[in-house]
């Protein structure tokens, strides 16, 4: 398909969407109608795609090749955490934001890692009318950190947020 024809990306994170996307597609014949670029953000979405000889361009060719931009999660953890109106935060002499440090951490290098591709996806791609993504199939384990069900969305988050930014 060649990308003037492309009216519509969708962005596979899991094995199950690609198990998904015949389905979705014949759910919503438009799509296929007005064309699709498949982003796929992992590698083995991009070997299943390959052994079904369905194209796509890799979520990973749209990183910003700029780390400087992955150490912010870092940097905005510790602003959060290591101020002094986060002192308060301790129980029996334990500091509870070194508890919560890495997952909050965690989940921003993805919302940053994710949101970098899209939008340089999206700018590489400026006719593009719809960002298409689909939702988890699970909210997480009843039990685990606190940061389990967002971590889970994160992907799902950065494209809402890209499209909504960009009138998509």
């Amino acid at each position: 398909m060649s990308p003037q024809s492309e009216k519509n990306i969708i962005f596979l994170s899991t094995l199950k969407q690609v198990e998904m996307l015949e389905g979705f597609l014949s759910e919503h014949p438009h799509i296929r109608e007005e064309g699709f670029l498949l982003v796929p953000l992992g590698l083995e979405i991009e070997y299943v795609l390959k052994e079904k000889g369905m194209p796509f361009e890799s979520g990973g060719a749209y990183r910003t090749m700029d780390t400087s931009v992955m150490t912010l999660a870092e940097d905005w953890t510790a602003s959060v955490f290591e101020s002094e109106r986060w002192s308060f935060f301790k129980y029996r002499g334990v500091s509870l934001s070194q508890l919560y440090f890495l997952p909050l951490q965690w989940y921003l290098s993805h919302v940053i890692y994710y949101t970098d591709i899209v939008a340089n996806v999206l700018a590489a791609h400026k006719e593009i009318a719809r960002l298409i993504v689909f939702s988890p199939l699970s909210s997480g384990p009843a039990m685990g950190s606190t940061l389990v069900t967002p971590q889970i969305r994160v992907i799902v988050d950065a494209v809402e947020c890209v499209a909504r930014e960009n009138n998509k």
